[in-house]
């Protein structure tokens, strides 16, 4: 008789565990696959779009701000230019006729401390002469010889004694500064012109 044949479950087992997959739902996970992949990648093509709508959006609104920033300041500082045209040369030299004996007295007292035997000699305008003269009667004790120059300006005034010379010169001061706003201020008017 014949041996007993039986059958080998185990090899079947094991390919019976997976699930078998017919083609047609092969086919449909390859496509799902696909899509997945391609929408994945046209989200993060939108999202980079976007981002770099909403940064060029944020530099056109920094760029409108400054633009605007700079012209408010033009508009400001254009319509102070009388009161600063005034300033500069109306009340600057009347500031500077007003505070020069002030002025000579702080640079006389550390210059006739120090050569405290020799007198200091302050050459100056004769319209300024009064004013220094009482300003300096109150500082006792400097021996200062006043002589009178037709040359000077009423803001100028020599300190001389030996060898040493000191110079004030408010007229020249004022100069500058009135000519410093005015320049400034032709700045502003030609760039407002030149946008």
């Amino acid at each position: 008789m014949s041996p007993l044949k039986l059958q080998d479950f185990a090899a079947n087992a094991v390919q019976d565990l997976r699930p078998a997959i017919p083609a047609d739902d092969e086919v449909r996970l390859a496509a799902y696959e696909e899509g997945y992949t391609a929408g994945w990648e046209d989200a993060s093509a939108a999202q980079a779009e976007t981002q770099s709508e909403v940064a060029t959006a944020v530099a056109q609104h920094l760029q409108t701000l400054t633009f605007g920033y700079q012209d408010a300041r033009r508009h400001v500082l254009l319509s102070l230019q009388p009161l600063l045209l005034h300033a500069t040369e109306v009340l600057l030299p009347e500031v500077a006729k007003l505070t020069l004996p002030s002025i000579v007295a702080e640079a006389l007292v550390p210059l006739a401390q120090t050569l405290a035997d020799a007198p200091v000699t302050l050459r100056l305008a004769p319209s300024a002469r009064l004013e220094v003269e009482r300003h300096l009667a109150a500082l006792e004790g400097l021996a200062v010889v006043l002589v009178e120059d037709d040359g000077l300006t009423g803001g100028q005034v020599f300190l001389e004694s030996g060898p040493i010379e000191t110079q004030i010169d408010l007229d020249a001061a004022t100069t500058a500064v009135t000519r410093a706003v005015r320049d400034f201020l032709e700045l502003q008017r030609t760039e407002r012109h030149d946008e």
